[in-house]
């Protein structure tokens, strides 16, 4: 898979993650920078913020598994913590607010962990940075698995999102 693959594939964002999938059966183009805008391959050793919004989110004052749905059709967008600041962080969950969502914070989840869940092709997860968020990464699991896996896959990373501590809430506003 080249750079133009994984373009292609984000100008389908409605099928981004069998795009991916189909392009990179072995999961080779996580180890590569594949944005031109990356400061390099997403690494094991690295953390993600994933975006927390009420309600959608949130049940009962607390995470629920609906915050992974997109890594089987979209690609769960991510921040590398490495490479933006929790302001920055903040700052970006903030501008995606809307009449429908609040943004509460972001959930903390460990790439290398992400990538040692069992499952179908993987979970993977991708540099896809833009050019006004150079930190950007995806998190992207084969859509065609079963419901019952899928589901499985959910609650693993519902349950390490949880581990490292919740929700890391926004301190403004």
């Amino acid at each position: 898979m080249t750079r133009t693959v994984l373009v292609d594939c984000k100008e389908s964002p409605k099928d981004f993650a069998d795009c991916v999938c189909k392009n990179d059966p072995d999961g080779r183009c996580q180890q590569k920078s594949v944005s031109e805008y990356s400061p390099g391959p997403v690494k094991n050793e690295e953390c993600l913020a994933r975006f927390v919004f009420h309600p959608t989110h949130i049940q009962d004052n607390d995470l629920n598994e609906t915050l992974f749905n997109d890594v089987f059709k979209y690609g769960a967008s991510c921040n590398r913590k490495s490479y933006c600041d929790e302001g920055q962080i903040h700052a970006r969950g903030n501008g995606l607010q809307n009449e429908h969502r609040t943004y509460r914070g972001y959930a903390t989840l460990s790439v290398g962990f992400l990538r040692g869940i069992p499952s179908e092709n993987g979970v993977r997860v991708y540099d896809t940075a833009w050019e006004d968020n150079q930190c950007h990464a995806d998190i992207v699991a084969y859509p065609g698995m079963a419901k019952k896996e899928r589901k499985s896959i959910r609650m693993a990373l519902l349950r390490h999102a949880l581990n490292n501590g919740g929700i890391t809430p926004c301190c403004t506003g």
